[in-house]
């Protein structure tokens, strides 16, 4: 994580119910760059979790999967995190 001078947080609280998921990534996931030079982006990261199996290891798999094929061969200039949460 970078550290800047005059940023501020806030506390917040989410409750997830039975059933919910919760993605959390970094830029370096959306921001990743195939041969044409297109950004993965949100909108496809959405679409890509809208068509993931449930579960939290398939999800993350089926995440991967489809960013990898989206790159190909494409070397990336960030590091990728990336947390799938489920509820029972």
């Amino acid at each position: 994580m970078g550290v800047f001078e005059e940023v501020s947080f806030s506390d917040e609280t989410l409750k997830l119910e039975s059933g919910d998921t919760l993605v959390a990534h970094t830029d370096g996931l959306t921001d990743t760059v195939n041969h044409q030079d297109e950004a993965y982006g949100c909108t496809r990261l959405a679409d890509t979790i809208d068509r993931a199996p449930a579960g939290a290891q398939d999800m993350l798999d089926h995440i991967l999967r489809d960013l990898s094929a989206f790159a190909g061969p494409v070397p990336q200039p960030d590091d990728i995190t990336l947390l799938v949460l489920t509820t029972d």
